[in-house]
């Protein structure tokens, strides 16, 4: 007698789903090709357990490794995320655990478990995740009519696209041909802009030259702040959101805020999940990488970010300043450490 089919977990849930909607089981076993014991014996099993397993209890090889094993196993991986395969093999064998790297390989991928390119994300001290905390906790009760009124800044440097990214389509001894490799340049040109955003939209952008000094940096507020204000034309009173950067809280900027009675927002140290303008920033560089042609000289890349920047609509601005709330809760969850954002 030949071996019997084994049934994926697939077809046995579609087997119910047809005996659910009132097919006959005959047909049912005419549909999927089994005898209609099978079809029975799975709907009992639905019947009896509430579900219905993958295989009968015993069938196939014995498992290798035990629960106390994979809990072990487990461990390992979030302690030490970086180790290979290899590396796991040879700590779960100072514990005289001797499984196999393709098992781990599986076991990993039962418990979901993959490899991921790590995300970057700034170094936080105990203070600063405290304060994190403590900045979160006064914040999140704040409803959708306060960050309405709040006007986010920031700065970005967007670095001249040398060749495109991702993986190429080649033959095997093709891979220096010209057409097949990415440029590679020591210094590559790039552009810094300061930009700012609302609940209406985008405001101003200014494109700087050269470093940002407290000097300058109030000259970029005299251009884009104020021009925002006036181009937003509203009674209401605003509240203006910037980071912790040096020309940002210098003695002479702060009397520059006193003098044009605009109202700052207190704000944690190295915090930009925090702020929506981030997300502008990723958005506008993914797209410039997904442009074709790239942007050649300072000026096409110039051109390119003023005409994106102009793309964006209000709504997308108005959906990520909702996020407000749920950022504070994250880092709250995270205990001060950096959230999705």
């Amino acid at each position: 007698m030949g071996k019997k089919r084994s049934l994926t977990m697939e077809i046995k849930e579609k087997i119910i789903f047809d005996c659910d909607n009132g097919m006959k089981q005959i047909d049912i076993a005419n549909k999927y090709k089994v005898a209609q014991s099978t079809v029975s014996n799975i709907i009992l099993e639905k019947k009896k357990k509430g579900f219905v397993t993958g295989h009968n209890l015993g069938a196939g090889r014995k498992r290798k490794t035990t629960p106390r094993n994979e809990r072990i196993l487990q461990r390992l991986v979030r302690k030490s995320g970086f180790s290979t395969v290899n590396d796991y093999k040879e700590m779960l064998e100072t514990s005289n655990i001797n499984i196999s790297k393709s098992t781990i390989e599986r076991r990993l991928k039962e418990y979901g478990f993959k490899k991921y390119t790590p995300l970057c994300k700034p170094q936080l001290s105990f203070k600063q995740r405290k304060r994190r905390v403590e900045w979160a906790r006064k914040y999140v009760v704040k409803g959708e009519d306060y960050w309405d009124k709040v006007i986010f800044s920031d700065e970005s440097s967007f670095v001249l696209p040398v060749g495109p990214n991702g993986k190429i389509w080649r033959k095997k001894g093709e891979g220096l041909k010209p057409q097949n490799t990415t440029r590679s340049v020591k210094h590559p040109a790039s552009i810094m802009l300061w930009g700012c955003m609302t609940s209406q939209g985008l405001g101003r952008k200014i494109f700087v030259k050269g470093m940002i000094n407290s000097l300058k940096y109030q000259e970029i507020l005299s251009e884009g702040l104020v021009s925002t204000l006036e181009d937003i034309n509203s009674e209401d009173e605003w509240i203006f959101q910037q980071d912790l950067a040096s020309p940002h809280t210098s003695k002479s900027t702060r009397n520059w805020f006193i003098d044009n009675d605009i109202n700052t927002l207190e704000w944690p140290a190295n915090s930009p999940d925090l702020n929506p303008i981030e997300n502008v920033w990723n958005k506008i560089k993914f797209m410039i990488r997904k442009t074709k042609p790239l942007p050649r000289t300072k000026q096409e890349l110039q051109d390119l970010i003023t005409k994106l920047w102009d793309e964006f609509s209000p709504n997308f601005c108005q959906e990520l300043i909702k996020t407000m709330p749920k950022r504070c809760r994250e880092v709250i969850k995270n205990k001060g450490y950096p959230s999705q954002y």
